[in-house]
């Protein structure tokens, strides 16, 4: 007797210290009193109300668990007419006994006398629906997280007994009550982040804990159930999300730990082991292409970005590893613990937090940081702060006279893109005025360099901010160009080219693979654009595109150009039009020749080497009498394109050595290029005694072979196209051709054959019959001391 009622008590949940003394004995029920204590017990025992209870809260709750055959009775009524606060702890702990207390058996029944009333299709659905009223009661209010627990797991216990037909709206209900939860929990990371106040984060993380745990008892239903929710990758990635969250603030759960906290957090451990084959079976079967694990980890980690597939770890069936970037990702789905590196989730080294720019910009705040992946970062945030992922970094350097300039690396991105630098105070301090300095933190605003980059490299912007207006400027003092962006526009205007901003669509149809251009837009009319170049000296190398192989990647190396050349762009001729400057037409004519490709461009419709052609042979450029130095050295730098051509050996004039430029493609290396340079070079030269006063240097061409070049193009003609060299075919210079593999009579190569063919076929007997005397011949010939032949041989045999 003893021992069952020690058992009992054991297996009774414990009220909190303040209502223990009053309350604890009317939850107590034995298998000798099944019924608890009776109304007539609580009226006599109301002078013992609680100071923190009203009298009629404590009669209510009292009274509650009476009678096994209508406690849940009792529940729906309260869920219907509340006195009871379902927010505070008494209430979870009566409830919470009572839907797990078995109670007494049932002869003519499988379940339990107490929750018969479970299984009854109409009683099921009265309590849904006040469990729907109570759960949209209390949805924008986080400070009922205790409430909605009870609802939570009141419906997960009216799901394992209740009628078929209720299975779906019960699920939805507990998805409702994640739900909720899931969006406090949002709420309350983001104050817990941004307080400065040790004692209030302090306060929310306990919470924060406590709403984790509510969200991961509404998994807690029977394993078929539970199936059913995870096959739903949302749903999977907020279970592995919040369970990591748990496990970062298991340090909350001491030894004062209540007892409603921990009976929740033994729950959220055994759903998870439950879940644990579930989930693995959904990582095989998908071959690691695992979204939920993917959802989950980039929520815990911003900075996640898988490399391959998740796998099972072979020395145990509950960790989970993949790779993002040069990093290794372990998780254990049984008890959220993630590791990056062998690390888990952290706080900042406090060299971090103690450095004044961190002060400056986050005061008191603390983050949770996991390692990044940026360059020269060694930390990034695991939560958004004020909607940017924050990375960390700390560059150590310290001077002789010991005293230290750690500089701190902030670097913010967002969603987009975006992303801003800290700049350090004391870089600047000194050349601005101390008030600019100490007083504004200064960020590099790293998305308008990155867009304006192909211009102009980022150290060369100077950037403006109108503390009035709040506008932008930008300006590119060596291009002579300038920008601006007015305060809450997201249009990037050109001052040189008015009602024009920089166009979203980069791409022009030609031109491809050169990435020094910057495409302009009308602000009225989209399809009015233009193409800025910077004019400067162009590099190449050949780069592998995974889409469609090489590719010629051409720029202007930056610090070497002065001004830009602004094309029009016709889309409805198919061309890129000049401003009418010979300047201009050759600039065009190099890059397209640069970049030209064995397909058309979409644009013009042809090759870059045919693009170029054109410009080189239209009449603006063969009539141009005077060329400036700039002109004359865009010639010299087209026909460079052509490749070198000598004979070798020089004066046999047998073969030719041809010398192409690495990195190029060898359609680029066109030598119809050198031709028509060198036919506007003489064009040039004729002229130019019309202008005595020029000043311009005579350019000399690379020296090669014009009879090679013009064979090249000759041979070349039938895979050219009408108008751009397929004119040039003829056959002037036909030949026959006369094959060293004819058949011809050979005595020498008869016998070899000969030879060849007895070897191989095995044959013993000689091609030719032999002479009766050949004995008698050999013999002769070998006595005497020379034999006669075109080489005498010295038969005589010398002494040893």
């Amino acid at each position: 007797m003893a021992t069952t009622l020690a058992t009992s008590e054991q297996c009774t949940f414990k009220l909190p210290d303040r209502s223990r003394v009053a309350l604890q004995g009317f939850l107590k029920r034995t298998y000798a009193r099944p019924n608890a204590e009776s109304p007539n017990e609580v009226m006599a025992r109301q002078s013992e109300c609680p100071a923190h209870m009203t009298l009629g809260e404590f009669k209510a709750l009292a009274s509650l668990p009476y009678g096994y055959r209508i406690q849940w009775l009792n529940v729906l009524t309260q869920l219907a007419m509340p006195t009871v606060d379902f927010n505070k702890a008494e209430a979870a702990t009566f409830l919470l006994q009572m839907s797990l207390q078995a109670g007494p058996n049932s002869v003519d029944a499988t379940e339990r006398c107490s929750h018969q009333a479970l299984c009854e299709p109409e009683f099921g659905r009265k309590m849904l629906e006040q469990l729907r009223v109570s759960v949209s009661r209390i949805r924008e209010n986080w400070k009922s997280h205790g409430a909605l627990w009870i609802y939570t797991f009141l419906a997960a216990r009216l799901l394992s007994l209740a009628d078929k037909s209720l299975t779906k709206p019960l699920l939805h209900l507990l998805a409702e009550c994640r739900s909720i939860s899931y969006q406090w929990l949002a709420k309350l990371r983001q104050s817990a982040h941004e307080t400065t106040d040790d004692r209030q984060r302090a306060e929310l993380q306990t919470v924060i804990l406590d709403i984790s745990l509510i969200c991961a008892d509404s998994f807690n239903v029977d394993d078929e159930c539970l199936g059913q929710i995870l096959s739903e990758s949302e749903q999977s990635s907020i279970l592995i999300e919040i369970s990591v969250g748990i496990h970062n603030n298991a340090n909350l759960l001491g030894e004062g730990t209540q007892v409603l906290q921990k009976a929740r957090h033994d729950r959220w451990v055994y759903t998870l082991h439950r879940a644990r084959p579930v989930l693995a079976q959904q990582v095989k079967s998908s071959e690691g292409a695992a979204e939920f694990l993917n959802l989950a980890i980039k929520r815990c980690w911003p900075d996640f970005e898988p490399d391959n597939g998740w796998s099972v770890s072979s020395s145990t069936c509950h960790w989970f590893e993949t790779k993002s970037s040069s990093s290794i990702v372990h998780l254990d789905i049984l008890t959220g613990t993630l590791l990056i590196d062998g690390r888990p989730l952290s706080c900042l080294p406090s060299k971090y937090e103690k450095h004044a720019d961190y002060r400056r910009l986050f005061r008191r705040s603390k983050l949770d940081v996991m390692p990044s992946s940026l360059l020269g970062m060694q930390y990034c945030s695991t939560e958004k702060y004020k909607g940017h992922t924050v990375h960390f970094g700390m560059q150590e350097d310290s001077n002789s006279d010991a005293v230290s300039h750690d500089d701190l690396w902030v670097c913010l991105k967002k969603d987009d893109a975006t992303t801003l630098e800290l700049v350090p105070p004391r870089t600047i301090s000194g050349v601005l005025p101390y008030c600019f300095v100490n007083d504004y933190i200064h960020w590099s605003a790293t998305k308008i360099a990155e867009i304006l980059s192909p211009l102009e490299a980022r150290l060369e912007l100077h950037m403006l901010r109108d503390q009035n207006t709040g506008d932008l400027s930008v300006e590119m003092p060596r291009l002579q160009l300038g920008f601006e962006i007015k305060q809450g526009e997201s249009l990037i205007r050109s001052r040189q080219f008015r009602g024009m901003c920089i166009d979203s669509k980069q791409t022009v149809g030609s031109l491809l693979g050169f990435s020094s251009k910057l495409v302009l837009r009308d602000e009225a009319d989209e399809q009015n654009r233009k193409i800025l170049i910077p004019q400067g000296t162009i590099s190449w190398l050949e780069r592998k595109f995974a889409c469609f192989g090489t590719h010629v990647d051409a720029s202007v190396t930056y610090g070497n150009a002065n001004r830009v050349q602004a094309y029009q762009i016709d889309d409805l001729l198919g061309q890129l039009k000049d401003s009418g400057k010979i300047e201009s037409k050759l600039y065009l004519a190099l890059i397209h020749a640069t970049t030209s490709h064995c397909l058309p461009d979409p644009l013009t419709r042809r090759t870059g080497t045919e693009q170029a052609l054109e410009i080189l042979g239209s009449a603006a450029v063969r009539s141009a009498g005077f060329m400036s130095q700039t002109a004359m050295s865009m010639l010299e730098s087209i026909s460079a394109l052509s490749p070198a051509r000598h004979y070798y050996p020089q004066e046999e004039r047998a073969m030719q050595v041809v010398s192409w430029s690495p990195g190029l493609s060898f359609l680029a290396q066109d030598s119809r290029l050198y031709k028509a340079v060198r036919d506007i070079l003489e064009r040039a030269e004729a002229a130019r005694f019309l202008h005595p006063t020029a000043a311009t240097d005579v350019v000399k061409l690379k020296l090669v072979e014009m009879d090679l070049v013009e064979r090249e193009i000759l041979r070349n003609a039938d895979r050219c196209v009408s108008g751009f060299g397929a004119e040039a075919s003829t056959n002037e210079h036909d030949t026959v051709y006369h094959s060293r593999d004819v058949t011809r009579s050979s005595e020498r190569a008869g016998r070899v054959s000969e030879v060849v063919h007895r070897i191989h076929n095995g044959l013993l007997s000689l091609p030719l019959s032999v002479s009766p005397n050949l004995a008698d011949h050999l013999y002769d010939l070998l006595k005497a001391e020379t034999a006669k032949g075109q080489v005498d041989l010295d038969l005589a045999l010398e002494g040893t």
